[in-house]
This record gives C-alpha cells, sequence and structure tokens, in this order.
C-alpha cells in the first residue's frame, strides 16, 4: 500500500502541524460536566457510524463521524484503584481485560504505576469537553487539540488517557521521554492497544503528539498493526478500504483472560487457569484480586523473569504463591494497585523475601 496514494483523504485532514511543546498546551478536560443549564450539544451534529466494529475509523473527516446516541453496551466500571485520584469511568469489557494486564505488567517489569486519566466518554460528554476548549482558548484552538463530538476515540469506550505520580498526574508531551511513555510505546502492543497520536503524525492524524492516549484494538489487530509499520490511523483507513492485510476483528471470547501469571489481575477462578494444580483468584471482586496458588516452598515463575514469585507462608505448614518485589529500589517497586511491597517468609521461616501483599495480608 502506498501512503501517499491509499491516505489522500487522510492527508487533507491536516489543520496544521503542532508543536507539542507548545506553551499554550492545556491538559484534557475530562472532567467537565456534562450538566449544564443549557444544551451543550446545541449545534453538533452526530455522524452514521457506531463504534461495534473495534476497527472503526474515527477522525475529523465527516464520513467517520460516531453517532450522538452511539454508546458501547458491554461497558464496565474499572477498579477504582487504577485510576489517578479523584477519577472513575469505564470501558468496554475486552479494552479494559487488557488495561488491567497492562498496568500490572508495567508496574512489575519497570516499577512504574501507570494509572488512567479519562476513559469512555458520551457524545454529551464531549461537547462539554470541546466548549471547555473553545472557552478557555477560542475555537482554532481547540480543533488542533480537542475532538469535536462524534470524532472522540473515547465515545468508542476503548480508549484511556494514562499518566502517573510522577507526572502530577499529568497529560504531557514529556511523558514520551520517561521511563512511563517509552515502555507504553514499546509495549502496548501486547496488550491489544495502539498509540493513537506519535510524535510527528499531525499530518495524518490531525492531533498533536499525545503521548498518553492509547486506543484498544484487539490483540491480533495490534499485533498486526505493530509489524506493518503503520500509523494506527493508515492502518483503520486500509482496514476501511480492504486494503491486503488480514485486519482481525476481536469477537466475545477471543480474548484470553489474564494470560495465567501469578500475582495477575482477575475475576474469578477460571482467569487463573494455566498456572498450575489449585490456581484460584484471591479476594476476587475486589481490587486487589488476584491469581495465586497454593504452594510448600517453591512456585511458578513468569516466563522471561528472574525468580519474581514467592511462596509465602499462611499458618500452619503451606502457603500461597505471589509476586515479587523489591523493597530497596523504591516502595512500590513491581507491585500492583491495591497492594504494597513488604518482607514476608516462606513456609521455612529461615527464608524471606520482598513480595506483594494485598493489605490484608500484610
Amino acid at each position: 500500500m502506498h501512503r501517499e496514494c491509499s491516505l489522500a483523504v487522510l492527508l487533507a485532514l491536516q489543520t496544521g502541524c503542532v508543536d507539542p511543546t507548545d506553551s499554550s498546551y492545556d491538559l484534557d478536560h475530562d472532567d467537565v460536566s456534562a450538566a449544564a443549564s443549557y444544551d451543550v450539544c446545541e449545534g453538533f451534529a452526530g455522524g452514521e457510524l457506531t463504534g461495534d466494529d473495534l476497527l472503526v475509523l474515527v477522525n475529523k473527516e465527516p464520513q467517520r463521524q460516531l453517532r450522538s446516541d452511539d454508546a458501547p453496551a458491554d461497558l464496565v466500571a474499572l477498579g477504582p484503584s487504577y485510576f489517578m485520584p479523584g477519577r472513575d469511568g469505564m470501558l468496554r469489557g475486552p479494552a479494559a481485560d487488557g488495561l488491567y494486564e497492562l498496568i500490572d505488567t508495567a508496574a512489575a517489569e519497570i516499577g512504574v504505576a501507570l494509572r488512567v486519566r479519562s476513559a469512555y466518554r458520551s457524545f454529551r460528554e464531549q461537547c462539554a469537553t470541546y466548549r471547555a476548549k473553545v472557552d478557555e482558548n477560542g475555537p482554532e484552538h481547540a480543533a488542533r487539540y480537542s475532538a469535536l463530538p462524534g470524532r472522540s476515540q473515547h465515545q468508542l469506550g476503548t480508549t484511556v488517557d494514562l499518566t502517573s505520580a510522577g507526572l502530577d498526574w499529568a497529560l504531557s508531551p514529556s511523558m514520551g521521554s520517561r521511563a512511563e511513555g517509552e515502555w507504553l510505546s514499546d509495549n502496548a502492543h501486547r496488550f491489544g492497544f495502539a498509540l493513537s497520536y506519535p510524535r510527528g503524525a499531525e499530518p495524518i492524524t490531525g492531533y498533536a503528539y499525545e503521548p498518553w492516549h492509547f486506543r484498544y484494538v484487539g490483540l491480533a489487530a495490534a499485533a498486526e498493526l505493530r509489524n506493518s509499520g503503520l500509523l494506527l490511523d493508515e492502518y483503520l483507513f486500509a482496514c476501511a478500504e480492504a486494503e491486503p492485510l488480514r485486519c482481525p476483528r476481536e469477537q466475545p471470547g477471543d480474548r484470553p483472560k489474564n494470560r495465567a501469571f501469578i500475582g495477575g489481575h482477575c475475576a474469578g477462578d477460571e482467569d487463573c487457569a494455566g498456572i498450575g494444580a489449585g490456581a484460584f483468584c484471591l479476594d476476587a471482586g475486589t481490587a486487589a484480586a488476584s491469581c495465586t496458588l497454593p504452594c510448600s516452598r517453591t512456585c511458578p515463575d513468569r516466563p522471561g523473569l528472574n525468580a519474581p514469585t514467592f511462596c509465602v507462608a499462611v499458618g500452619g505448614s503451606g502457603g500461597l504463591c505471589h509476586s515479587r518485589c523489591d523493597q530497596g529500589l523504591f516502595g512500590q517497586a513491581g507491585c500492583r494497585p491495591s497492594h504494597h511491597c513488604a518482607t514476608a517468609s516462606r513456609p521455612s521461616p529461615a527464608t524471606i523475601a520482598d513480595v506483594c501483599l494485598p493489605a490484608q495480608l500484610d
């Protein structure tokens, strides 16, 4: 596929290259209430698209707009510990599963606690967000830094803005050169996510560089996108035009639950299948839920990591497997939300290690 030919329509969307270090850059108004004394959506008409297809292309082009009444049927509330302080929200089920794995794995692999700043937004909420941008900085600035209602990927219920305490919970282009942004850029596809607005892609996407903005497209599609070398918009455009790509559409049940590792997020025992005999979901139904299995001395290790599990004594002569961490590095190194790094012993008391424990097991 020739980018300059097949993507002529996308190239026409350019609104001017944006300098991501521009001092006028402001944060996403995802905390703006959609409740108002007037119709915040007056003058904003929706399009004809729905977000049922995980690979639907939504952008500034008029024919690429979502309907004003389009809302995912499978939205689920995200665990509160996965959000930055004071926020909450929802995602579609498969995207939520992928997000949990992404955040948990980032904590385990680089010791950084990523958190969600914003997730699903309705058409009406996007109306309020866009108007706030216009009121704050004028229509030209808003057009460059925010999506009009119906054009926002957040309405799909598969898109998140990620941040961290190290960024003061901000959405900043500087994230791209920090550990958070570098890890996301290299690893988000492992969990079915793609960076929507990369550096230097403004002529194609029409939006500034946003190293925090990730959209879930499914595990197989994310892998194909990664291997293709295309931008997300280019890939979705090619899929819409039936160009020679597989464009696999993830169906309900396609996504493997949790990928079965000790300490990984789970909703029930079935999410932990494959770890070993007797594996189950500890504290199921809570934000601290994690996969474990009974042990007496050793536990299965996650592939590619150096002895990342430990058998923690739990009364008598038995124990449960937990993920390891390192208090000598920094307080939360390697631990999921709702867990913390603490010293624990094996059923043989002479052996101790730092492990990630839910509060009630400390």
